[in-house]
């Protein structure tokens, strides 16, 4: 779905930092003089955010007894991320499951296995290793995946836009020389919302998870603005 802002006229250096996040029209190139280009820019982030989940696999006689073992070590699981400061909106249990049990060739056995998540979400992706391990020791057999995020800043945003702004600047004097026509002024901005999606971080062996260490890296953020350029008189 696109986002957009428009901005009609005036300098886009002083109007940058007033772009809203409400959604207006797309700018629309006229029959008139005009030239319609799209800009981009990417900038390359450290993660901000990281989201992760590991889960608890018990297994009894009866359904009553595998429900309560593994309740009892999804509450320690709970309780020991707590410990390590976790706050617990920051927690949400999830994906609770019974099945009966199954041999190597599929088939049916007597008992039963319940299976319970926990997704966790961070600000601090320094923790991630320390808390995995955290899970690991208290109990948790299941490791969802990691997911990391990066959220721009006001500032990075607006030298992403600024750069996007740019870019589509110099696409419209390429095209207005090959023209042999004058470029003018902007009359038309709108900003696309071109959000980089999560990387995820998949861990077969929740035991190998937590020995080697965890690299957040970088994430790719761009921002792409459609401009309408409009062509000065001769």
């Amino acid at each position: 779905m696109k986002t957009a802002t428009t901005i009609l006229a005036g300098s886009f250096l002083a109007l940058i930092g007033s772009v809203p996040a409400a959604s207006a029209e797309s700018c629309v190139p006229s029959a008139d003089r005009t030239i319609a280009v799209s800009g981009s820019a990417t900038l390359h982030l450290p993660p901000n955010r990281v989201t992760f989940s590991v889960g608890v696999e018990s297994e009894a006689d009866n359904v009553g007894q595998a429900f309560e073992v593994n309740n009892a070590k999804v509450q320690a699981l709970l309780e020991a991320l707590k410990r390590k400061g976790v706050k617990p909106e920051a927690m949400q249990t999830s994906n609770v499951q019974i099945v009966p049990r199954r041999d190597a060739r599929g088939q049916e056995q007597p008992g039963y296995r319940v299976f319970n998540n926990v997704t966790v979400i961070l600000e601090d992706t320094k923790r991630t290793g320390e808390l995995l391990q955290t899970a690991i020791t208290t109990g948790a057999n299941r490791l969802a995946g990691l997911q990391f995020f990066a959220a721009s800043s006001p500032e990075q945003r607006k030298r992403g836009l600024e750069q996007a702004y740019r870019d589509a600047r110099a696409k419209a004097e390429v095209l207005a020389a090959l023209a042999e026509q004058p470029l003018g002024s902007a009359v038309c901005i709108t900003e696309r919302a071109t959000p980089g999606p999560p990387r995820p971080m998949f861990e077969s062996a929740m035991a190998r998870a937590a020995s080697v260490p965890i690299e957040t890296g970088t994430e790719a953020v761009t921002y792409t603005l459609d401009v309408v350029f409009e062509l000065s008189p001769e």
